[in-house]
């Protein structure tokens, strides 16, 4: 039972770094159309997560002990993943309500420019649905925008943290 203390205390200090990493890549997401780098900067971020998690997995491992297997390490994933994404989905839905309020409406816009180009895409189907939100004025507010990326990302890191718990838990 005190392994099962140690497991969620470290589920809880490891919050705070997740919390950084995630809403580090959300701002990357948000603002990369204003900076060439960011997102590439935000690819490595994304491929670096399952690392970043796996480190934090065989730390809790090394100071809760060998009982500690890896129906432990994936709850401290899952629970490290869910609070540390709480505050990204309040700093990301700030971001867009209040700092880029035309951040969807641009990437349509910039989306149907793109397709209009392309002579296979002119007449498409995705083109005119895209077309069809931006005369409509049918887009996501930034709640539903930040919510999505808030259970996108908690149903891959739930994922994602059983695959790096079962590499953690070896000797």
């Amino acid at each position: 039972m005190e392994s099962e203390g140690k497991v969620f205390q470290a589920s809880t200090d490891m919050a705070v770094p997740m919390a950084v990493y995630t809403s580090v890549m959300s701002m990357l997401w948000v603002f990369n159309d204003k900076m060439l780098f960011m997102d590439s900067l935000f690819m490595i971020m994304l491929i670096m997560g399952p690392v970043v998690l796996y480190l934090m997995q065989r730390k809790c491992r090394k100071e809760a002990g060998p009982e500690c297997g890896v129906a432990a390490l994936w709850r401290m994933g899952v629970i490290t993943i869910f609070l540390g994404t709480v505050f990204t989905l309040l700093l990301t839905f700030c971001i867009l309500e209040y700092v880029r309020p035309s951040f969807f409406y641009d990437q349509l816009q910039f989306m149907a420019q793109s397709y209009e180009q392309m002579p296979e895409m002119k007449n498409s189907e995705v083109l005119t649905v895209i077309q069809a939100m931006i005369d409509n004025d049918d887009l996501p507010s930034a709640w539903q925008i930040s919510l999505s990326m808030f259970c996108a990302t908690n149903v891959s890191g739930s994922v994602m943290s059983l695959f790096t718990a079962l590499v953690a838990s070896r000797k």
